[in-house]
């Protein structure tokens, strides 16, 4: 069906697009057209023309269609759907979920795990899908295993107890392919994750401390880099999540993963409690001694344009050179071939439960369709769409908290494998302590509404609706009226034996200014990290300071010494973010998604301040020009960097290389005038995949209320969502070679900036080409906050802030930074040469 084309909605079953053609792709399709009658795949999207129409075929030759991309599924066809299935590589999995919540909002959208390699990720994920009034489900299916969700229910119930001992053993089988290890193959995030979220579900609380160590295991695993196997320990607190002194108080987990198993598919689980135990065994039974066809090897993870039958061929020969026996040790029945038949049940009812909150989602737009054609109102309300999706998500069968503490899990588990100790301890109150350089209006805004809201005490991780959400929407009785008793009792009921999130810090009651002695202060403080919201210009000296004491520091922009500065707490050991929040907004992730999945040839960015100019007119010197860019303008050179950024993890990996060679880095803002000698060169970094190559800036103009526009241009380099990684990477060191690709190989990005303006606008537009159409908008435009208001210019992004600094907690207790920010501050100081000529000194 196409956009347009009216539907007959009475019993019409629910259309679901599925991306993926690979193994998890065909399983998936073969789920969902068994699904009672109630749902339909009519496309399948995958970049492997053959694979996809192959899978799109098996599904229905006639009303099943093969699509390249989303672009091409959903803006040059059309293609109208209720759901969207993601079944395809690990790594595109957060750029298609955010490109299709932005090419159409309020689907419902299901996507294997993991949602992004690091919770941060995962939570900026429900945010944006929320924002857009999408339902967003993850793909960890275990609970809904029977003999998993009796043991949790045996538990919970006090059925063996009080619970002091959890074991878990996972052996995968068959042996994956080297070119699946070696493309989303990582030992923790695709097989413990799993395990992870069940771990939790049992506890309900987050350990107190990770271990781990690993090996290589199988030639495979050594051919391609990665562990083969792991074992982990977790130590878990008490219902608080703080670390017991009576170590009596504590409960162990122990697990064990690994790539292979000789004999079939191994996964038992063991619970322990002071009055009895409670197992989760392999079944018994003869099973499938062979895959059935096209279910050998894991060909959805496989390279682009790899044929599936070579997946297949290449997983049967390692068994045959292994010698797999599939009988049990002593004789018996046979163990499941592979983790897809051990948990056919567990998939089956996922699919199920994905039908019918799609139905259950369409019969409630109908009925507020007609309440509005009735009440004379167009189209479908929006907040109702919202309100129906996020009630919904407390119906999944795992939370937010959980998929997102799960692959915190797995970070941690990998960074203690890595650490010398071998273990590492999770931020906790107790664990990360921050104090706060800087006490103007806006340190007061983030230290208390912020660091000490309630819900940062608390550990809660943003939740479906968001805070702007809420704001912006009816209350919560007008809410109820109009859903009805049926949903008020589902989201009342959603919070029976829930997770319990950690707490993740504790604000220091010390607050210091720029007129404290701060090298004293930090000398003698317990904080073991600093919040620096000081006076721009001293934001190097007091962040070289507190690195200096040994102390984790998150700065707001600017940073001049940024590069200098990075190196030293890497050297430390130490972690160094700077406080970038839109990267972490609901609106500028969907913003990002749709330039992924599109790739429009002109992008312009907005924002317009509330707050009054120094000066009515057009900047004409050089200090209140680069002041201008450094305070404001950056957070948009920022967002233009990142927009044009696909690198894998999609948040935090470096924006694309700029084209020019770096200026001399400026030592301070009282230097804005003459430069400094080159300081060290700054961490070496892994290349990224890039929606754009090159990015040169074209044009800086100074306009009236102390504004500013700036246009650069971008080189292209790929094809976004189309293909995959090494083809991108191909056609990108091709398009150097071969030299300019012309105006159709080159996108535009417009930054415009003011001050004196009428409310806080900040938006991102996309265009087909400057001065072309539209072709969709993100962002906000808030209503200026009176002068006598408590209400700080900035509480549109209190959600966003908030994830910034659970983002820096969870870096700081992996003890891995991965936001880079060297690009942005280079790409600043060219903005302000650029124009330096024009203007007086």
């Amino acid at each position: 069906m196409k956009a347009g084309e009216k539907k007959d909605a009475a019993n019409m079953p629910v259309r679901i697009a599925l991306c993926g053609a690979g193994r998890m792709g065909k399983k998936w399709a073969e789920f969902l057209s068994h699904s009672a009658g109630q749902c339909e795949v009519v496309a399948v999207i995958d970049s492997y023309e053959v694979g996809g129409r192959e899978t799109a075929s098996s599904v229905s030759p006639t009303a099943c269609a093969w699509y390249p991309s989303l672009k091409c599924a959903f803006v040059e066809h059309g293609l109208e759907v209720d759901g969207v299935w993601i079944a395809n590589r690990t790594v595109d999995h957060t750029p298609f979920i955010l490109a299709a919540a932005s090419l159409r909002p309020g689907v419902a959208i299901f996507s294997e795990k993991p949602l992004h390699g690091y919770s941060e990720g995962v939570r900026a994920c429900y945010r944006a899908t929320s924002a857009a009034g999408c339902f967003l489900g993850c793909g960890l299916q275990r609970v809904l295993d029977p003999s998993i969700s009796h043991l949790m229910h045996t538990v919970h119930s006090g059925g063996i107890g009080s619970m002091y001992a959890l074991h878990m053993i996972e052996h995968d089988h068959p042996l994956p392919s080297t070119a699946f290890l070696k493309n989303g193959g990582e030992i923790f995030d695709d097989l413990f994750c799993h395990g992870a979220s069940v771990l939790l579900s049992v506890w309900r609380r987050f350990p107190t401390s990770v271990s781990a160590c690993v090996m290589k295991g199988p030639s495979a695993c050594k051919e391609a880099g990665v562990n083969g196997y792991a074992s982990i320990t977790l130590r878990t607190g008490n219902t608080n999540g703080s670390r017991c002194d009576d170590v009596e108080e504590e409960g162990v987990t122990t697990v064990q993963i690994g790539r292979y198993r000789a004999g079939g598919y191994d996964c038992r689980l063991e619970a322990h409690g002071d009055e009895g135990v409670v197992e989760v065994k392999n079944p018994t039974g003869t099973h499938s001694t062979a895959p059935s066809a096209g279910e050998s090897g894991y060909a959805d993870e496989t390279k682009a344009g790899q044929k599936e039958g070579e997946e297949q061929e290449d997983s049967k020969k390692r068994e045959v050179e292994v010698g797999v026996s599939r009988k049990r040790a002593g004789g018996g029945s046979t163990l499941p071939y592979d983790f897809a038949e051990r948990f056919r049940t567990s998939f089956q009812l996922q699919a199920e439960k994905y039908v019918s909150i799609l139905t259950y989602l369409n019969a409630m737009r109908r009925e507020d369709m007609k309440r509005r054609e009735k009440e004379g109102e167009i189209g479908e309300g929006v907040v109702m769409r919202s309100l129906y999706s996020a009630r919904l998500q407390h119906d999944w069968h795992v939370q937010e908290d959980i998929v997102a503490d799960a692959q915190r899990l797995c970070a941690l588990a990998r960074a203690a494998s890595k650490s010398v100790e071998k273990e590492v301890l999770p931020s906790s109150p107790s664990s990360l302590r921050i104090a706060c350089i800087g006490n103007g209006s806006f340190g007061k805004f983030i230290r208390h509404h912020v660091l000490l809201s309630p819900t940062s005490e608390t550990g809660m991780q943003g939740g479906t609706g968001g805070q702007k959400e809420g704001k912006r929407g009816a209350t919560h009785e007008e809410e109820e009226g109009k859903v009805g008793e049926e949903e008020s009792r589902r989201h009342n009921s959603a919070k029976h034996d829930a997770y319990v999130p950690p707490q993740r810090w504790t604000v220091v009651d010390e607050v210091w200014t720029s007129k404290s002695n701060i090298e004293e202060e930090l000398g003698r403080t317990s904080a073991n990290a600093i919040y620096v919201c000081s006076p721009d210009h001293l934001h190097d000296e007091h962040v070289e300071l507190a690195l200096k004491h040994g102390k984790h520091v998150i700065v707001e922009k600017p940073l001049f010494r940024y590069d200098e500065l990075r190196c030293m707490a890497d050297e430390k050991g130490l972690v160094l973010m700077v406080n970038l929040h839109r990267r972490y907004d609901a609106q500028y992730s969907l913003a990002k998604g749709y330039a992924w999945g599109v790739q429009p040839t002109h992008i312009r960015i907005e924002s317009y301040d509330p707050v009054p100019a120094q000066k009515e007119d057009t900047i004409h010197n050089v200090v209140d020009f680069r002041h201008v860019i450094s305070n404001s303008v950056v957070h948009d050179l920022d967002m233009a960097l990142w927009l044009l950024s696909a690198s894998p993890d999609f948040y935090s990996c470096p924006p694309p290389p700029l084209s020019l060679p770096s200026s001399p880095p400026l030592s301070s803002p009282s230097a804005l005038l003459s430069s400094s000698p080159p300081l060290p060169s700054p961490p070496s970094r892994p290349p990224v995949r890039c929606l754009a190559d090159a990015i040169t800036v074209e044009e800086v103009v100074p306009t009236p209320h102390a504004g500013v526009n700036v246009l650069l241009s971008a080189q292209v380099g790929g094809h976004g969502g189309t293909v995959g990684a090494e083809t991108r990477e191909e056609r990108r060191r091709e398009s150097m070679e071969g030299g300019d690709m012309g105006e159709e190989g080159r996108i535009s990005v417009e930054i415009c900036f003011k001050k004196c303006h009428s409310s806080y606008t900040q938006k991102v537009k996309m265009y087909e080409k400057k001065g072309g159409q539209q072709l969709a908008e993100f962002g906000y435009d808030f209503a200026a906050p009176p002068p006598t208001s408590d209400v700080h210019m900035c509480s549109g992004y209190e959600d966003a802030y908030r994830c910034v600094f659970l983002a820096f907690a969870d870096a700081v207790e992996r003890k891995l930074c991965v936001q880079h920010c060297s690009d942005t501050f280079t790409l600043m100081r060219k903005v302000w040469n650029h124009h330096t000529p024009h203007l007086d000194v």
